[in-house]
């Protein structure tokens, strides 16, 4: 993906192009959450070697470590859309750029299917024909088959964008800003675990609609609050607000859900 945004993390200095550190310094944050989700951490062996408290204590670590690895994909797509937005709706380039990102997947997805069953091979383990077939399918088609859900949305993000920087520019300064406190409202405020579990249609995981959310929201903000933006202050009262409204909840949430199935098995 890095064609596609490529002139993000670069800047312009005495005529030359260097690279942004402070985009730099996202990307390499939003990769250590990603590392952190989905490292294959032993936590079965851990819940049967500590106490209770540890115990509990580790359970409530294990989903944290999800809440990282949503953050660093939340990341990865701010770093790219802060620089689509202020683009002029074209699209031609945005399927340009999926097209390009398409290849880059069917180039990966062959590489790792030939090493899959290069590895099969060797170990002389042999697939059920069904998973093979399977396998076989979402490898040849990797977007149509959502193989891989981050690339999948943002393809189909690309496909959408000339419209939503179109309709979003058309509501204008009040309307949008109205758009932003509904959908914070109805997606940050309340805690997500919660309204995920219990509605499904607020479930926006691993889909193309939390790009279209974040966009909204990252939108008003670069079009009609620049000011704000440079502000210092603003940034740690975002920093602290987002703590508070995205991982607190959460954990509580998960912390009480942990207790009660603890009581309920014991």
């Amino acid at each position: 993906m890095a064609k596609h945004v490529s002139n993000i993390a670069t800047v312009r200095t005495s005529g030359r192009v260097g690279r942004n550190s402070n985009v730099e310094l996202l990307r390499i944050i939003a990769m250590f959450c990603i590392v952190l989700n989905h490292f294959p951490w032993p936590w079965q062996q851990l819940y049967s070697e500590t106490a209770f408290v540890s115990h509990l204590f580790i359970r409530i670590i294990t989903p944290t470590a999800s809440l990282l690895g949503g953050l660093g994909d939340c990341l990865f797509f701010f770093i790219s859309v802060w620089y689509l937005c202020e683009e002029k709706p074209d699209l031609k380039k945005s399927l340009r750029r999926a097209w390009i990102l398409e290849r880059e997947l069917l180039f990966w997805s062959f590489t790792m299917f030939g090493v899959t069953l290069v590895v099969l091979r060797m170990h002389l383990i042999n697939l059920p024909k069904k998973d093979f077939l399977l396998f076989t399918m979402k490898s040849v088609f990797p977007t149509i088959t959502n193989h891989w859900w981050y690339p999948t949305s943002y393809i189909l993000f690309l496909a959408m964008l000339p419209f939503l920087l179109v309709g979003l520019r058309k509501l204008g300064r009040l309307w949008h800003l109205r758009l932003v406190i509904v959908l914070l409202i109805l997606f940050a405020i309340v805690p997500f675990q919660i309204t995920r579990n219990i509605f499904r249609s607020y479930n926006m995981t691993y889909c193309v609609w939390l790009f279209v959310y974040q966009f909204s929201i990252i939108s008003y903000f670069k079009w009609y609050q620049a000011e704000l933006l440079r502000s210092h202050r603003f940034a740690r009262r975002c920093l602290w607000s987002g703590i508070a409204l995205g991982f607190i909840p959460q954990i509580l949430y998960i912390a009480v859900a942990v207790l009660l199935h603890s009581d309920s098995s014991g």
